[in-house]
């Protein structure tokens, strides 16, 4: 678990991503990527990891989060290794349904 020291180390991961969430679910998240200005659908996994800015917000995520993710992309599908919660948002929840239960 990593909660003090949220920042993505990009020799260990294939590309980034950061923006608002769209969407999100038990096994992906769709994040509106700022930079390129369209959604892009990430699946999540067992091994992937989250930390939070803030750790006092340790385990809130909401449908209006803004967050920073380092993804694989393999066999055409892009997996998130981390994602970075900078911003839990003021939505709805989605801690219970997308969160492992050790981050919630």
């Amino acid at each position: 678990m990593q909660t003090e020291n949220p920042i993505l180390d990009l020799d260990k991961v294939d590309e980034a991503v950061s923006g608002r969430i769209v969407e999100a679910g038990p096994d992906h998240l769709t994040v509106h990527d700022t930079g390129a200005g369209e959604d892009l659908t990430l699946r999540i996994d067992d091994r992937t990891t989250y930390a939070w800015t803030d750790s006092s917000k340790r385990g809130q995520l909401t449908d209006e989060a803004e967050v920073r993710v380092g993804y694989f992309i393999a066999g055409g599908v892009h997996t998130a290794a981390e994602i970075i919660v900078m911003d839990p948002g003021a939505g709805e929840s989605i801690a219970e349904e997308t969160l492992p239960d050790q981050y919630q």
